[in-house]
């Protein structure tokens, strides 16, 4: 068993800026992201395959703690680093949004919410499983349209397609290929869009959440038609 001591970690000036450089005798690891002005960085320890992370270095404040999550290898999708003060403590929270996968048609976001002090982590209910609580759906078919049906919070919404736009129809809306997450105002909200075949998609299930019994749940909910 590998072992990993890490006493503090550093950002590198001049062309090496992008590396972490530990200060015992481990290897460099590379800087994936940081808040301009806080001692916050993001380091990667190691890949799958050269394309995503999978185990990373947080360093607040020279505390440090490694996690197994994952990340995109490629720059455009870095991890996105943000304090705000998410459960009206009056402190703020590290919020740590990672893309787990992209692709044709599908997008996959995760969310860390840290206590930047302890860098213990709110636990965060899967969108999805607020949505198979929340939402239900159908999709049925004819030789010329298509009628897909989305209830929510006792509202139901109707969308008729011609048969023609898809060449396969899933039987219900399915959510798990495209999950953003987002903070706003102070806010967290996980953005789930409704897929009703291999590329098409009708709207955005938006859940907001809140601060309750220390972990982030679901407060509120609704529904984006796409036009």
């Amino acid at each position: 068993m590998n072992l990993i001591y890490i006493t503090s970690v550093a950002q590198v000036s001049g062309s090496n800026k992008n590396i972490c450089v530990a200060t015992t005798t481990n290897p460099s690891y590379k800087l994936v992201a940081s808040l301009q002005g806080k001692n916050i960085k993001l380091c990667a320890l190691s890949s799958l395959n050269n394309d995503i992370y999978d185990k990373f270095l947080l360093d607040v404040n020279w505390k440090t703690k490694v996690f197994k999550w994952k990340n995109i290898t490629a720059i455009t999708f870095a991890p996105q680093l943000n304090l705000v003060d998410l459960n009206n403590d009056n402190r703020d929270e590290l919020s740590i949004i990672l893309t787990t996968g992209t692709g044709s048609d599908i997008h996959l976001e995760d969310v860390h919410i840290l206590d930047p002090i302890t860098l213990n982590e709110y636990p965060t209910i899967n969108p999805l499983a607020v949505i198979k609580e929340q939402v239900t759906s159908q999709i049925t078919k004819n030789d010329k349209n298509v009628l897909i049906r989305i209830k929510l919070k006792g509202n139901e919404y109707r969308i008729t397609k011609n048969i023609s736009y898809a060449g396969y129809w899933f039987d219900n809306i399915y959510f798990g290929n495209s999950i953003h997450w987002r903070i706003s105002n102070n806010k967290l909200y996980a953005d789930v869009d409704a897929q009703v075949s291999s590329s098409g998609f009708v709207g955005t299930v938006t859940i907001e959440y809140k601060y309750r019994n220390a972990k982030f749940i679901l407060s509120n909910i609704w529904y984006l038609l796409f036009i």
